[in-house]
């Protein structure tokens, strides 16, 4: 019998329209429910993915796509959403950055990837 933690990788790639930012948010809170995250934790990594993935969206102008990969794993959730084809010099305003820094544990972007971090402190289980 394995004592590995399962770990579950998605990667979801959609237009870079807002109207997909709901298919976005699900895949999201699905997943972190499904690592036991609380309703509180389950909304917060909502905001957070739908923040970075209005930015890129804003950024693209509605051309190409979206791409989220997430991983999760032990009650925590890792997002990268990145444009393809890639955003040069990925602008994050203050409220965005805000937001982002309220809702997840750690977050951050290195050229046009935004990366989003959190963890369940108030297991659901």
């Amino acid at each position: 019998m394995s004592t590995e933690p399962e770990v579950d990788r998605l990667q979801l790639i959609v237009p870079a329209r807002a109207r997909y930012g709901a298919v976005v948010r699900l895949l999201a809170a699905s997943l972190a429910a499904d690592q036991g995250f609380s309703v509180d934790e389950i909304d917060d990594v909502r905001l957070a993915v739908s923040e970075a993935f209005s930015l890129l969206v804003e950024q693209c102008a509605g051309q190409g796509s979206i791409v989220t990969a997430v991983v999760a794993q032990e009650g925590s959730i890792d997002a990268e959403l990145f444009a393809e084809p890639p955003v040069d010099g990925l602008a994050v305003d203050a409220l965005a950055a805000t937001i982002l820094a309220s809702v997840t544990d750690s977050w951050s972007t290195d050229g046009g990837v935004i990366r989003i971090a959190k963890a369940a402190v108030e297991l659901a289980r």
